[in-house]
């Protein structure tokens, strides 16, 4: 325990690390794993401490560099008169990348609703602009002519704006509702009130 010294692996860390008995036997393994010494620290002062180490996620490198995430558990066990270190690290790297992917595919799923609900604001705007003069020309029409026929095609417009308009901002309020941008309160109202402020 007290040299850090490998006195046996087993077959899975030669097939995952790349190293050769040989390269391991007899060496010491923080040395042979390029272990970063903020961790190696924490290694040794948790075993000091409370005689084992349970789930700490940290990386390793392969004898050719390659960073592997694994999670290691360690504890101290005593064989007679000596102390030895018995280390178990699992391969976590799969695990760690589909973390990372559902994080990403996380963030880009809330950058598409950021978008969705900044296009439909622009868009609310864009159109409302636009309808607002038809409807309100519209309302004019009726006073400048007498001629039955057009005064019918103008309310026409007008009620098909005023419909229009009414989708546009129904589609803007369920998308506010949908980012939660907005709260909708039950409460109890009078019909009557509402209609008398109106």
């Amino acid at each position: 325990l007290d040299t850090g010294e490998c006195l046996e692996v087993n077959s899975a860390f030669y097939s995952k690390l790349g190293f050769s008995p040989d390269e391991v036997i007899g060496k010491q393994a923080y040395t042979l794993l390029k272990m970063e010494k903020n961790i190696k620290d924490k290694i040794e002062t948790e075993l000091k401490e409370k005689g084992s180490l349970q789930n700490m996620e940290t990386v390793i490198y392969t004898k050719h560099g390659k960073p592997l995430n694994v999670l290691l558990s360690s504890s101290i066990i005593q064989i007679l008169d000596s102390k030895y270190n018995l280390t178990i690290a699992s391969d976590i790297t799969e695990s760690v990348k589909n973390k990372r992917e559902l994080i990403q595919a996380k963030e880009k799923a809330e950058e598409s609703d950021r978008l969705k609900l900044a296009f439909l604001a622009t868009m609310s705007h864009e159109l409302r602009t636009p309808l607002n003069h038809v409807i309100g020309f519209s309302n004019l029409i009726p006073d400048m002519t007498d001629d039955e026929s057009i005064m019918e095609f103008s309310k026409l417009i007008n009620q098909s704006g005023s419909n229009l308009l009414n989708i546009i901002e129904d589609i803007f309020d369920l998308a506010m509702v949908e980012q939660s941008t907005i709260k909708i309160r039950q409460q109890e109202v009078l019909i009557r009130d509402i209609y008398l402020e109106l």
